[in-house]
């Protein structure tokens, strides 16, 4: 897998924000084994260094103390400490610290500009980009990308995964004369929606009432009606207050991605209880074979490898494009990335560094996070193949390697507590009758214009 490159993600978008959108891929070289930089400067560097992530759960947890246990091991001078939190437990900690509590001396948040953007224009962040300079060999482009703000880099590249799959249970599909193959436009999708609910199969199944689900929807959807190019360009307009496009949430790309969440919840789509079940909840029924299709990203793996006994053939394939839109295509990528952060008031930032170098060009933590969740693929070309690699994790590197567009989740494209309110309540506001299709579009339009304005 060492010849294998990827893509920078942004490439010729207009360089707002220091990204880019669609570069030529070019090779990397194969990474440093952890034994060639055990004990660097140990002596020099004793330290009780402190880890957060929002890693707290089976199968993740396992992974990052091992993670923890292989630096630990390599590097005897500094003992690295990590503490995983679920999920809004993490958010409101970190929120805690960066407002003035104790920091870590490095921890685990979300890639992508936008993400980052807030933590960078405060002054939180130490610039990594002389460490992350010295992985550009090594590094998948995207993946580099996604850690880029204004020209620098501010993070260590975590797994990357695919965002925007569509999960089915093909036992479900097979039995109803469904070909997976032929699901590729809107109207296939909907029309296999009708099949199964004909027959009193529950066709979509969602648990959007922690808001994300249905965000998640929305964003993909917004990748289908304006493709990648256009959806970043749209999206940027809420991370750099001079960057200029045609493109508005309120065309009529924009208000055709409620029209379509709509459109699956006006039809009964959607599973009962949309915004009363949880993220589990939901993929619990779809685990126990109770509904046709859910969407979700490659994270979702890591809980379907964890099943002793799995109850039904679980296949996923990428969202439809959207039939009458020529932009739409059902080959374009949407990518989750985490990342490694080092805030400006870590007590260690120098042996933080240590830990951020050793991740980049070391192959061990990237094998380690892969044999636990090999639903995640490593942001490196790894020098041999993984043992025993699931069939299932081959189908996501492919997906990303060849697709013809690919961007990191569009909501990251652009001041991400905009994108939350664009997204996630925006979806809930859709899916609970709240607000109409063009009432959600002129909302996001709204926030937009409000960001800019008060940043001109």
């Amino acid at each position: 897998m060492n010849n294998v490159s990827r893509r920078s993600f942004l490439k010729g978008a207009t360089g707002a924000a220091g990204i880019g959108l669609l570069a030529a891929c070019a090779p990397v070289a194969a990474p440093a084994d952890s034994g060639d930089m055990a004990g660097a400067e140990p002596d020099e560097m004793v330290a009780e260094l402190e880890m957060w992530t929002e890693m707290a759960t089976v199968p993740w947890l396992g992974a990052m103390d091992e993670i923890v246990e292989s630096f630990n091991s390599a590097n005897p001078g500094i003992h690295v400490t990590h503490s995983g939190f679920s999920g809004l437990a993490y958010e409101q900690a970190t929120k805690t610290a960066f407002a003035g509590g104790a920091v870590p001396d490095f921890l685990q948040t979300d890639a992508g500009p936008g993400a980052l953007s807030a933590f960078i224009e405060a002054d939180q962040l130490l610039d990594l980009t002389d460490v992350v300079e010295e992985s550009k060999g090594v590094i998948y482009p995207d993946a580099l990308d996604s850690v880029l703000y204004e020209g620098r880099y501010w993070g260590a590249p975590w797994a990357m995964t695919v965002a925007n799959l569509m999960y089915y249970n093909a036992e479900i599909l097979a039995e109803h004369g469904v070909d997976p193959a032929t699901l590729t436009t809107w109207s296939a999708f909907t029309d296999a929606c009708q099949t199964f609910q004909d027959a009193g199969v529950t066709p979509v199944l969602i648990g959007a009432k922690n808001a994300w689900p249905g965000g998640h929807w929305a964003q993909h959807l917004y990748i289908r009606t304006f493709g990648v190019k256009g959806s970043v360009d749209l999206f940027l307009r809420g991370l750099d207050a001079n960057h200029e496009s045609p493109l508005r949430f309120t065309d009529p790309a924009g208000v055709r991605v409620w029209e379509l969440i709509k459109e699956l919840l006006d039809n009964d789509y959607y599973s009962r209880g949309v915004l009363s079940d949880d993220y589990p909840a939901a993929f619990g029924k779809l685990f126990r074979g109770d509904g046709a299709f859910f969407q979700t990203g490659g994270w979702l793996l890591g809980e379907w490898f964890a099943q002793e006994t799995p109850q039904i053939d679980l296949q996923f394939m990428l969202m439809p494009a959207i039939d009458d839109i020529a932009e739409s295509n059902a080959n374009e990528v949407s990518f989750n990335a985490r990342t490694l952060i080092v805030p400006k008031e870590s007590a260690h930032p120098e042996e933080a560094q240590v830990f951020v170098k050793w991740y980049l060009q070391s192959e061990d933590p990237h094998r380690i996070w892969y044999k636990h969740l090999p639903g995640e693929a490593p942001p490196m070309p790894l020098t041999s193949p993984m043992e025993n690699l699931r069939p299932e994790s081959s189908r996501l590197i492919d997906l990303l390697d060849n697709a013809p567009a690919l961007t990191i989740m569009i909501e990251r494209a652009m001041d991400y507590n905009i994108g939350q309110e664009i997204l996630w309540h925006g979806s809930s506001g859709v899916l609970s009758g709240a607000l109409t299709p063009v009432e959600a579009a002129e909302r996001a339009e709204n926030l937009v214009l409000e960001w800019r304005e008060a940043r001109m």
